[in-house]
């Protein structure tokens, strides 16, 4: 796919890349916003009640972040070796998809983030005045950054 793009002799860059936080597809669109079901994100938006109902997925999926660690690093690699000038990895934090103890309502499973984001006010214990705590594809694009 991207020989063509090559052989135009421009750089090439790839502007978003990024792999949920499971180990299975996730379906729909970027970050899992489509795993997410709609109607709690609706009730948690409104005035009031909202504060009393959290969003929740549709589909619990197991928490892997070795899985999505990894597939960062192989796609950097792959990137790398076809020639491509950059990559952007999508994304850095996703507040929309917070991190959460109980699976049951853990939305960051579905998304891409590089860190996890905490919504209940918690502090990361890496960075302690960020709301959120590096997972293992941060660690792996840092890495992966540092030896190119």
């Amino acid at each position: 796919m991207l020989k063509p793009l090559k052989d135009s002799g421009k750089p090439v860059v790839i502007t978003e890349f990024g792999f949920n936080t499971t180990n299975q597809p996730v379906r729909g669109m970027a970050n899992g916003l489509d795993d997410v079901s709609n109607v709690s994100r609706l009730l948690h938006a409104l005035p009031g009640v909202g504060r009393f109902i959290r969003p929740w997925p549709r589909v619990i999926r197991p928490r892997d972040e070795s899985a999505q660690a990894d597939r960062l690093g192989r796609n950097l690699d792959l990137l790398e070796s076809a020639g491509v000038e950059g990559a952007f990895v999508f994304t850095f934090t996703f507040p929309l998809n917070p991190f959460d103890e109980d699976p049951k309502f853990d939305l960051d499973r579905s998304g891409t983030s590089l860190v996890k984001v905490f919504s209940d006010g918690r502090q990361g214990t890496t960075y302690t005045d960020m709301p959120w705590e590096p997972k293992e594809s941060f660690h792996a694009v840092a890495k992966w950054y540092l030896t190119h």
